[in-house]
């Protein structure tokens, strides 16, 4: 129910202001390493989604990864009048969503075998 209205900016904002969020329920230190090695293959193309206080609502991962990369600066999509239950729902939606998903197996070879990916970034 988003009855509050919300507003949304992006911003680039200095790595120092963001906050991640307290008690986020996913551990992503393994994770940030290997979005490291996307982020310096391909480039920083999603931004962090953080609430009016600068803390990471969606992007944890990403913010250690480009904590790892050495960034000062980081673009961020900033989502404010939302309730500390919609926060709460955000973070537990953004962590939990690809887990409900599959892969198809063929889809993912093909692409895989056209990419030319450097197989490092994948582990």
């Amino acid at each position: 129910d988003l009855d509050n209205p919300l507003h949304k900016e992006i911003k680039v904002v200095d790595m120092s202001l963001l906050k991640p969020y307290m008690g986020n329920p996913r551990h992503n230190n393994k994770s940030a390493e290997m979005v490291a090695k996307s982020i310096k293959e391909f480039g920083y193309i999603n931004p962090i989604v953080v609430d009016e206080n600068m803390t990471i609502l969606a992007g944890n991962t990403r913010f250690k990864a480009l904590q790892l990369l050495g960034y000062d600066e980081v673009e961020v999509l900033v989502v404010s009048g939302l309730t500390e239950k919609q926060k709460n729902g955000i973070v537990i939606a953004d962590n939990r969503a690809g887990e409900y998903s599959k892969w198809n197996m063929s889809a993912l070879e093909r692409r895989l075998n056209t990419a030319e990916l450097d197989e490092s970034i994948l582990k």
